[in-house]
């Protein structure tokens, strides 16, 4: 006797795993509990599916389907007048609003992902394909944004078993678009490096400028040593003259390291007199 042919047997399959991993999580999944559930043979199971991973694959796939196309399929977020963070909100509202324990039951295959690496690549079908969905009223970046914000939020209801406050998810929604407009339409930052890059050249011009300057004096102060160096005199900024002179003592009056005398008087020669005092007569000859 042949076997009988049964087009959808493989679809009850997969709705026959989704009701178990529902009324007893992941852990109570098996082969044999989904046949008894889809009413069919044992030998049915393994043949679609030769592993519980090739399940929980197609029963994930299956169950991401719901949010994911009602993002997909909506009119409004195909409009560009609408505002895509009510909607969204809307949405999320509706999904919430059905069966809870469809919800859960997405999100516990969602997890499961975690231990499981075969359904990494479904979890990242799902992302992508809202993802792409969204950019088309933003950007990819923030579309992925909008995304993770989402998955939060239902994380969050889900797991402290609060009340879906729709109201809030499009409040942040809308944060998130609001930020994203706010720097597209700021000045690119190509002009920003130009103007970076000649108060930079500004700056080094000034800096050459200064150093060529102080090399320029240093060399000067060099060449006027060996004169200031005949007159008892060192050079100083500005061609002052440096020790008693430059503080308007007569010439020749200085000291010299170790207490002599600076002048006339260290070569052996006659002292000479102290200069007369501004507005006072010449001191009489020696008798």
């Amino acid at each position: 006797m042949g076997r009988r042919h049964d087009p959808d047997r493989r679809r009850r399959i997969i709705d026959a795993a989704i009701r178990v991993v529902g009324r007893r999580g992941i852990a109570g999944l098996s082969h044999r509990t989904v046949a008894a559930e889809a009413q069919v043979p044992l030998g049915s199971t393994t043949y679609h599916f030769t592993s519980l991973d090739e399940l929980l694959v197609a029963a994930l796939r299956q169950a991401n389907e719901g949010f994911a196309a009602a993002v997909r399929d909506s009119e409004v977020l195909a409009d560009p007048r609408s505002d895509p963070a009510g909607e969204l909100a809307r949405l999320l509202g509706e999904w919430f609003g059905g069966e809870r324990s469809g919800v859960e039951l997405e999100y516990e295959l969602y997890l499961a992902a975690l231990r499981r690496p075969a359904l990494r690549p479904v979890v990242a079908e799902w992302t992508e394909g809202v993802t792409e969905v969204l950019a088309r009223r933003s950007d990819p970046v923030t579309a992925r944004a909008l995304v993770a914000l989402m998955d939060g939020i239902c994380l969050q209801v889900l797991l402290t078993d609060t009340a879906y406050d729709e109201e809030y998810t499009r409040v942040m929604l809308a944060r998130i678009l609001a930020s994203a407009s706010a720097s597209a339409s700021a000045p690119g930052t190509a002009s920003g490096t130009a103007s970076g890059t000649a108060g930079a050249s500004a700056s080094a011009s000034a800096s050459a400028s200064g150093a060529e300057a102080a090399a320029a004096a240093a060399a000067t102060a060099a060449a006027d040593a060996p004169a200031a160096a005949a007159r008892g005199t060192d050079p100083v900024p500005g061609g002052a003259p440096a020790g008693p002179e430059r503080d308007g003592a007569p010439p020749g009056t200085g000291s010299v390291p170790g207490g002599a005398p600076a002048g006339p008087e260290r070569d052996g020669g006659r002292p000479r007199r102290p200069a007369p005092e501004t507005g006072s007569p010449p001191p009489a000859p020696a008798g």
